[in-house]
């Protein structure tokens, strides 16, 4: 039959239902029917994405891919997303300038192994960047511009992912076991203004939490331990 331009013709049992799932069934103003392909790409790089006509979307788990949400052999250092909670700070926000890094205190709820962190860059990308993180028992407070009381975790140097794009480190070679109720100080630096400082509420204020694990607002840095400002 002619359908009409206008008059829903997509629904089930419609005159322009083809009953395939992989289709958007759409009437256009010459009265035809005309059949669009669902767009079933979930922007997963660790599915494959594919339609079936009559479940409609489909999106098949790739194994071994790093992001996959399966800890598979190997993932624990790897791929420690796939075995271990994650928990993220704010991504977006009052944009508070370039720093070279920053300073904030974690408090456990559980006993939690820390195994590595992602870092939120200010350049477009594509630059080597080297990154320390120095950890201390208890705060960081009145510790801003002395190493003598904290330890170098860990070094590495790796390529910028730039502005809305996680940079992932690779894993702490140390997992860091933080017991209940303990607090531990954390300094992310690079050797540059790399990093991009999000506006927080004012230092010591609780930023971030889970079931395990809190974060809390602290400074954005200068390298490696000559400056800081507030509240970030």
């Amino acid at each position: 039959g002619i359908c009409v331009a206008g008059i829903p013709a997509n629904g089930i049992g419609g005159i322009c239902d083809d009953s395939n799932k992989c289709t958007i069934d759409q009437c256009v103003g010459d009265g035809k029917c005309v059949y669009t392909n669902v767009d079933c790409d979930d922007g997963d790089k660790c599915t494959i994405d594919s339609c079936d006509q009559v479940s409609g979307c489909v999106h098949e788990i790739i194994p071994n891919c790093c992001g996959n949400g399966i800890c598979e052999v190997g993932d624990e250092q790897a791929c420690p997303k796939d075995c271990f909670a994650e928990l993220s700070t704010f991504f977006s926000g009052p944009m508070a300038g370039e720093m070279a890094g920053n300073m904030f205190d974690l408090k456990a709820l559980n006993d939690v192994l820390i195994t590595g962190v992602d870092i939120h860059t200010r350049d477009l990308g594509g630059g080597t960047i080297t990154i320390k993180v120095y950890t201390r028992k208890g705060t960081y407070s009145q510790h801003e511009f002395s190493s003598d009381s904290w330890s170098l975790h860990f070094t590495t140097t790796t390529i910028s992912k730039g502005q809305m794009e996680l940079t992932t480190l690779v894993p702490f070679q140390d997992p860091i076991l933080l017991r209940a109720s303990h607090s531990l100080g954390f300094f992310i630096t690079a050797t540059t203004n790399c990093f991009l400082s999000i506006d927080g509420t004012y230092e010591g204020a609780l930023h971030m939490s889970n079931k395990d694990l809190e974060i809390y607002v602290g400074t954005a840095n200068l390298y490696e331990f000559n400056g800081y400002a507030p509240g970030y």
